[in-house]
């Protein structure tokens, strides 16, 4: 009896679509750290420190996490747009690039590192100076 063997040839400029879920997932997950982060920086800035002359800091903390919060959101946007079908236009190739996802990678750890930061400046500066 004759073996039959298939041999199939991954194609490796496609990632697969699993490993695509599980970058969507991550991002997804990091989603709603950043915006868990987010509402507590708002909550606290309305209520416990809301009398602090350097409301600045604070302020400039919930811009930058913001700020990381759509950019996990257009990572994971990116993501589900490769698995949609093949980019048609120039931008949208750009758009879709690895290098593009390593800059919204490398925004949204740095907005978010920064505003975590500018908060706890924020935070004990205003308990050591002023109190509550």
């Amino acid at each position: 009896m004759k073996k039959i063997t298939f041999r199939v040839k991954q194609n490796e400029s496609k990632p697969s679509i699993e490993i695509e879920k599980i970058k969507i997932e991550h991002y997804k997950n990091a989603t709603t750290c950043f915006l868990t982060v987010l509402g507590a920086e708002v909550t606290l800035l309305g209520t416990v420190f809301k009398s602090s002359p350097k409301i600045l800091w604070g302020c400039i903390a919930i811009g930058l996490a913001v700020i990381s919060s759509m950019s996990a959101m257009a990572a994971a946007e990116g993501h589900i747009r490769k698995l949609s079908g093949p980019a048609k236009t120039k931008f949208q190739k750009f758009m879709n690039s690895d290098g593009m996802d390593f800059a919204k990678q490398l925004l949204g750890a740095g907005t978010f590192s920064g505003s975590v930061i500018c908060y706890t400046y924020f935070a004990i500066n205003t308990l050591l100076n002023h109190g509550v």
